[in-house]
């Protein structure tokens, strides 16, 4: 089995207008942005991110299986699994320290940024494939940006610039 998957195989055929679950891991449902994007090039079935767990642990074969299965009977091709980390930067000994944003922005970043990973999956051959897209950045942050009230406006506009960039190269 291992020798098996080890031999070259095709590139995975993601292409327009096919039909994908799509998962934000550890949410109760993808982010709208995403979903209206992912719209904007497959058809779309939501699919909650969080992982059934048996006995306190995750097996992740199962979880793989059970994901396809779900898939299949809801008529998609394709799962797309996607996790997000959104970053603030604070200047500190002439570099920036970056620093996960979890809830509330709590501090004083100089910039903000947000780093995706793309899981693609065909659900017929369980071929897949990861993308780390480029990680965007909104750079006119300075002091106290957090605090405006267009913060939430500024990160959710870098969300849908991120998330159309990430789509598009899964899609090449």
């Amino acid at each position: 089995e291992i020798a098996k998957a080890v031999t070259p195989r095709g590139k995975i055929a993601l292409k327009r207008g096919g039909s994908v679950l799509l998962i934000q891991a550890g949410a109760q449902a993808p982010d709208e942005a995403m979903r209206r994007e992912a719209a904007n090039n497959f058809s779309v079935t939501p699919f909650s991110g969080f992982a059934q767990r048996k006995n306190g642990a995750t097996d992740s074969a199962n979880v793989s299986r059970a994901l396809r299965l779900t898939a299949a009977k809801g008529g998609n091709d394709f799962l797309i699994v996607y996790w997000e980390t959104l970053e603030g930067g604070l200047r500190a000994n002439g570099t920036l320290d970056w620093r996960a944003v979890r809830g509330d922005l709590p501090f004083d970043a100089e910039q903000v940024r947000l780093r995706l990973r793309v899981l693609i999956m065909d659900v017929k051959t369980a071929q897949w494939a990861v993308a780390t897209p480029e990680t965007l950045e909104d750079k006119s942050a300075r002091g106290g940006w957090f605090r405006k009230p267009t913060s939430a406006q500024r990160v959710a506009n870098l969300k849908e610039r991120a998330y159309k960039h990430a789509l598009q190269e899964v899609l090449r």
